[in-house]
C-alpha cells in the first residue's frame, strides 16, 4: 500500500492508493463533564432529573464510550483550552 504524506500549512494529509485521508479528533473535557452537560441538556428538554440521568447513563454515555473505544488514531487533534466565554478550561494532566 503506497502512502504519500504531504504537509499543507499546519496540517498533514496522507494519501493511500490515491485516496486522501485526514482524520481529525476533537478532545472533549472528559466523560464526567460530558455526563453533566448531557444531563443538563435533557433537563432543558423538560425531562425530570432522574429520567435525564437514566437516559444519559443507559444511552448517551455508552454510545460515547463505544465511539472512544472504536476510534482509530487521529492525524490532527484539536483540544479545547478556552470556554466560549473566553475563560481557560481546566486541563487534566
Amino acid at each position: 500500500m503506497k502512502e504519500d504524506v504531504r504537509q499543507v500549512g499546519d496540517l498533514i494529509t496522507t494519501r493511500r492508493n490515491g485516496a486522501a485521508r485526514l482524520v481529525i479528533s476533537i478532545l472533549s473535557p472528559g466523560l464526567e463533564v460530558l455526563k453533566q452537560r448531557l444531563q443538563s441538556r435533557w433537563t432543558d428538554h423538560e425531562l425530570d432529573p432522574q429520567t435525564a440521568l437514566e437516559r444519559v447513563s443507559q444511552n448517551d454515555l455508552p454510545n460515547a464510550e463505544l465511539v472512544l473505544r472504536q476510534s482509530g488514531p487521529a492525524d490532527v487533534v484539536l483540544e479545547q483550552t478556552w470556554s466560549s466565554a473566553g475563560a481557560p478550561v481546566s486541563q487534566n494532566p
